[in-house]
Order: C-alpha cells, then structure tokens, then sequence
C-alpha cells in the first residue's frame, strides 16, 4: 500500500505510481477517502485495473471519444466490409444510449439495461448478441 497522508480538510490520500510517460516523467495516480479502510479498499481497486491493463488515467474521458478510437484501431486491421459495418452500427448505438458517460461511469448493469431493452423493442437474438459482443470486445474489464 502506498503511504496514506491525512490532508488539512480530514481526507486520506495515497498516491500510487503507475509508471512513466513517453517523455520519461513519472506518473501517479491519486486516491483518497474519508478513512484509511476506505483508502485501502480503493487504492486496491486501482491496482486490480492497472492488474487488468486499464490506463486508469483515462477514466474521465467520454465513452464517446474512446469507441470513435477503437473504431479508428478496428479500421486499421484487415477485416471484411460487412464487419466494419457491424462495428460502425455498434459503436453508433452504444454512443447513442451511453451519451454523457465517462469511461469510469459505464457499469454492466448499464450494458446490461440496454441490451435488454434492445430484446425488448424485438430485434433477433443475433443482433443482440452482435452488440453485446462489440462492447465486450473493447470493455476495459
């Protein structure tokens, strides 16, 4: 655990280092809490993602911005047309119904609401599973 330093307005706060930049510049990432339970709880859940090969510092940008760059990373490789179509439909839907999100904010029980809706409104179990298998190919869990 990294050393947990109380702060002036009552919080704890642990920095844990991540490694460094392109420019060789250390990078860390900030944790804190209103006990050191709770920092220990959260500083293990940071490293259980930096385990899992998530850039925990890109949590805050838009879910949104993250598929347009998956999909620009898919156009790169060799697939099939109609497949490239399957990804553009697919990122255009989870765009649409995951507007506003952060990427630290998209929870499975949000994925799993839209693919239930989706069920609902009557499109076949292949298209569902289409869409299911687009966001789980690029989910950072």
């Amino acid at each position: 655990m990294a050393k947990a330093k109380k702060r002036a307005d009552g919080r704890y706060c642990a920095q844990i280092y991540l490694g460094r930049d392109e420019n060789r510049k250390r990078q860390y990432k900030s944790v804190y809490a209103k006990s050191p339970a709770e920092l220990k709880e959260k500083e293990t859940a940071v490293r259980l993602q930096l385990g899992r090969g998530l850039d925990v510092l890109a949590q805050r940008d838009s879910f949104a911005a993250w598929a347009d760059d998956w999909l620009r990373l898919k156009e790169r490789e060799h697939i099939t047309c109609r497949q490239m179509d399957n990804y553009r439909r697919a990122v255009k839907l989870w765009k649409e119904e995951l507007q506003g999100y952060e990427i630290g904010q998209v929870r499975a029980d949000d994925i799993e609401r839209v693919l239930l809706t989706l069920a609902d409104q009557g499109l076949s179990q292949r298209t569902v599973s289409l869409y299911r298998s687009a966001i789980r190919r690029n989910r950072w869990s």
